[in-house]
Parts: structure tokens; sequence; C-alpha cells
């Protein structure tokens, strides 16, 4: 490694600040440089080449050239530059944003990322470099690199000491944000060293063979985490490393011809696996295509033809969602009698753990274990080191225990607080994908795979089949003219905000179709003359006999329901049921 890769890993950054992280919504630090630098990634790897080799020419590292590219104008998409490449007000040019006041344009003619540009854009970078050097030459590499960062926004007299070294910057952040998110892309980039054939112009291997995942079980692993679909250009390293490994596995890609520069072949070798399995959208991948591609590894593994893994467009996913769910699962027996589950555990905490908390590491593992357990587990898997990745499933457990629909919480466990309390407890809230079919109910989102509002807690997922036997027990009684109860939304993979509602966030609130006469459902309101309200009431009815509905969270505006009190008219309600749950008393 180089010594100014070297520097660059260990530079220390407090990474974005309020001001800039705002930009996607996020909170300050390291990890919301880090997510913006993941968001404009798909935009660096088009320009990898021309930032490993001008950096090479300079001895910058090239994680640098992206980072300046991402926080200037999240390489060339944020804000919009100009046809002829300017953005800052008519001030800067191209993805590096040089300053036409302070240097004469290289690159010019409407390309802002050409090596003109980027050229530029490095030698400025490299001569302030060199002038931190020659003022503070006590400094260590780290902050050399940093320094120059700011220097390259807001000049070279900006930088004055270590610890302000930021002060009078974009946002009084800039050298620490480009670090920040130069540190994400060098992880990413360093394996680029050997194998850019910088000279010739050949292929560019975005992953070296030692880089994918080596077993069956490490690509499954990572393939069956994709949940919504996701354009494979735009697709992270993680999960596109996964998908160059599997079409290796089924022979549609060559092991010594990994990924070309712009992503061609790995894009024609999924076309052809999709098409192989009659699949639609030849460029995108989510979870159906993703279980395929298990599916046929498996296949392969145990000697199995791929031929025999499909039957014209009747292709079931059954075993493989039903895997998914997992022992715990809404669609498991032990999940809807209550049987072996039901049982406090022992969780003995030192001290606090998540944001702002003591974080012991022995104190990390038992709190990842237990969020793991009840399916709260979309942090990072190293068991011992806290990270902000630890605060959303927390948060998210919070806002449950305490009946809110909106993600809310202080992401932190206090020792023999509520939320340890409720970890604690037999009837803790596990977070699952909503069941797809039952007595009396039928889960058309489930079936939607153009959607993925399907997750929620198993206090929801219980209620909907309880629900769901009463309506069938008290009106339908089987008549396949009467239409089951019709479930549509819930919450997202990881819940959170969902641009199609307000509220729906953590898994407690539910919206239900209207149900038609004949068996239909979905009607674009309660007036059209389809529309079936005997249904529709005991439908209701069936709501408000379960204990955790909320009767004062059940809103429909068919003015005859509410007259019998049996829902409330709400904004937008014309054409749906929502209802939302409580939360029950824990049980040790």
């Amino acid at each position: 490694m180089h010594r100014w890769d070297v520097a660059l890993k260990n530079a220390e950054t407090s990474g974005a600040s309020s001001r800039t992280a705002r930009q996607d919504g996020l909170s300050a630090g390291i990890e919301a440089s880090r997510q913006m630098a993941k968001t404009d990634l798909p935009r660096v790897r088009q320009y990898l080449q021309r930032f490993y080799a001008i950096a090479t020419k300079y001895e910058i590292p090239p994680a640098i050239l992206a980072a300046i590219a991402s926080r200037e104008s999240r390489c060339g998409n944020v804000p919009p530059l100009t046809k002829a490449g300017y953005g800052d007000g008519g001030n800067g040019f191209g993805i590096m944003q040089v300053d036409r006041n302070y240097h004469k344009q290289a690159g010019l003619g409407g390309d802002p990322a050409s090596e003109a540009h980027i050229d530029q854009a490095a030698k400025i970078y490299s001569d302030f470099r060199q002038n931190i050097i020659s003022r503070f030459p006590k400094w260590s590499e780290s902050n050399f690199l940093k320094g120059a960062a700011v220097a390259y926004n807001a000049g070279p007299d900006t930088v004055q000491t270590i610890r302000n070294m930021d002060k009078g910057s974009t946002g009084n952040d800039y050298g620490s944000d480009v670090i920040a998110r130069a540190q994400f892309y060098a992880d990413r980039m360093q394996s680029l060293g050997d194998c850019l054939k910088l000279d010739s112009g050949e292929d560019i291997e975005l992953f070296s063979s030692n880089l994918l995942p080596k077993t069956n079980r490490d690509i499954e692993k990572i393939l069956l985490t994709i949940e919504e679909p996701i354009k494979i250009v735009d697709c992270d390293d993680e999960i596109l490393s996964a998908i160059c490994a599997g079409l290796q596995k089924v022979n549609l890609l060559e092991p010594k011809q990994v990924l070309d520069s712009d992503g061609q072949r790995l894009r024609r070798a999924w076309a052809k696996f999709k098409k192989r399995h009659f699949q639609k959208y030849p460029s995108t991948i989510g979870r159906g295509s993703a279980q395929l591609l298990v599916k046929e590894i498996r296949a392969r593994s145990t000697g199995l033809e791929s031929t025999s893994l499909v039957s014209g467009n009747n292709y079931t996913l059954t075993p493989i969602v039903e895997e998914r769910n997992g022992a715990l699962s809404a669609s498991s027996v032990a999940s809807r009698t209550g049987e072996s589950v039901l049982r406090s555990i022992t969780l003995v905490l030192d001290d606090s753990v998540g944001r702002g908390g003591r974080n012991l590491p022995h104190d990390i593992i038992k709190v990842k274990q237990r969020l793991k357990e009840l399916g709260f587990s979309w942090f990072r898997p190293s068991n011992k080191t806290y990270d902000p990745s630890l605060e959303n499933p927390i948060c998210l457990f919070q806002s449950i225990i305490n009946g809110s629909t909106k993600l809310g919480g202080d992401g932190r466990i206090d020792v023999e607080g509520k939320t340890h309390q409720w970890l604690r407890a037999a009837n803790a809230p596990k977070w699952i994908e909503m069941p797809i079919e039952g007595q009396g109910f039928i889960n058309y989102e489930r079936i939607d795979k153009s959607d993925d509002h399907d997750f929620g807690t198993s206090w929801l997922s219980e209620t909907i089949v309880a629900a769901g036997l009463h309506y069938e027990q008290n009106h339908r009684r089987g008549n396949p003219s009467i239409a089951p109860i019709p479930i549509n939304d819930v919450s997202l993979i990881h819940g959170g905000n969902t641009p199609d509602h307000y509220g729906h966030e953590c898994g407690n609130a539910c919206d239900i179709y209207l149900p038609r006469k004949g068996g239909g459902y979905s009607l674009p309101n309660w007036k059209n003359d389809q529309y079936d309200r005997d249904a529709a009431r005991a439908i209701l009815n069936a709501l408000r006999a379960q204990p955790l509905v909320r009767k004062d969270r059940i809103f429909f505006n068919d003015s005859v329901l509410i007259k019998e009190s049996l829902c409330t008219s709400e904004l937008s309600h014309h054409h749906h049921i929502h209802f939302e749950i409580g939360v029950p008393d824990p049980t040790f």
C-alpha cells in the first residue's frame, strides 16, 4: 500500500456536519459521509479508471479524487450541472468544481468529467498539499491530506491549526467530510491496483477474484438480503460481487473476466440468466430473481440441471420464502400458536448500549444477538464493535414498544430501562414479513411484487390472523362470493419513512382494500355500487374484537359505518380502511 494510502486510512475525521448531512436527510457524522459516498458510488464507478490513472500521476490516493467529486457535485448529479458543465452559480466547472475565478479552465467543451478536468483538479490539490507540507512540516501525512482538501475548497490561508482546520470551509467540515468519503471509497478502490491496465486501455476488473465470495453459502447470504428491485448498475459492491460470483457458478460469466469498465459483460450475463428463467426486466435484480439465482446455484452444486428449476411461468418461490421467514415468522406454527416461543430471556447488561452509551463489547454482543433473534438484524455483523448501524434497529424497536407509527426513539438501551425490559420480555415484538394468507384474509401486498410494504411486527401479524379467523367464522363462512379481508400496506423491510404514507413506519399500522361484491377487492371509493358494505362492516367488527387494535385509530370514510361508531373519518381514507395496534403489557 502506498504511503499516502496509509495516511488516508489512518486519518482522523468527524465526518459531515449537520448542514452537509441535511442534503440527504441524515444526521451529522462519519456515517452520513459514508452514506452520501455510497449514494454517489454508481456515478463514481464510471470514472474509476480516470481517477486511478491521474491520482497515480500526482501520488494522490484515487479515493481522494472520488471523494472531492462526490462532495463538490455528487459526481455530477447534485446540483445539476449546466450543459456547459458549470455549477455553483456559473463559477465552478465539472464534477470537481474547479473555480473559474482562480483557474483557467481545462477540459471545456461540455464534458464535466474529462481527463483534462480531473487532471487539473488533481494538480490543484497536489499543489495545495505541497503548500501545507512546506508550512507545517511537523504535521502527519494524514493531516497533509486533510489540509489540502480544505485548501482546495477555501484556499490555503484557511488552514492554520489541526484542531480547527475545517473552520472557514464550506459547512465548516469540508476536510473531514472529504476524508470520510475517501475512506469509504478507498476500500473499494484498493483492489484496483493490481488489475487496472492503464496503458493498454483494456478492461478494468472492479472485483479481483480474491474479493468475490468463495462459498455458495456466502453468495446466498448476500443475495437473499435483496428485497426491492434495483438496477444492476446501481447495486453496491457487496451485492455486485455476489451476483458476479453467482453467475460464475451457473457458467454465465467467466472467472477471469469478472467485470468490464462499464459493466456490459455483467449486464449481458444477467440478462441471459433472467431470460433463462422467463423473467422480465433484464437490467434489474429483485427478491424473486435473486432467489432464482440461489436456487440454481444450489441445484448445480447437487448435480441437477438448471432446466429442472423452472416450469414455464409457474415457478414457485415458496420454499425459499418459507426458509427466509424462519421459525419465528408469522407463517410458522410456533408464531401462530405461541408454542415454545413465549418465554422470557435473561439479558444481563453491565452498561448502556447504543447512541451515546458506554458500549462495552460483551454488552454489544448480547444486544446484537437478541435483536437478531427478534428480526431487527440489519446492523453490521461485527460482534463486538459499536457503530451507528445499530441505532436504527434500536430506534425501531423503541418506537414499537412506545406505540408510535412514526420512527423515533433515542437509539440507546439503558440498563433496566424500558427498552432493556422489553428485550427480555417473553412477548417482545418480532420484526417479520407479514403472512401471505390465512382463514378469512389474503395479503395482496405480498402478492404484489411491485411494492414492498410487506413487513411489520409479530403483534400485527397475530392480529391480522385472529381478525381473519373472526371474519371467516362470523361472516364469510367459506362463501367465495364474499371477499376475504384484503390486506394491503404495512411497512418497508426496515421500517422507517415511506413516501406512500404518513406513518406506517413501525410495523403497527395496516391498510385494507375495500371489499367488492362478488368476492373481489379494491375500489376508487366507498360510494361505488360494487362496494360490499356488509363485508366492510364485518371486517371492522373483526378488527374491533382484537385486543390490540386501537378503536380510536380505525379510519374509513363510509358515513354509514361512521354513524354505527365502527370507524372515524380521516382525509384520503375514502378508498381503504386503516387501522393501528397498541402495545400489550410485557410478560416475563
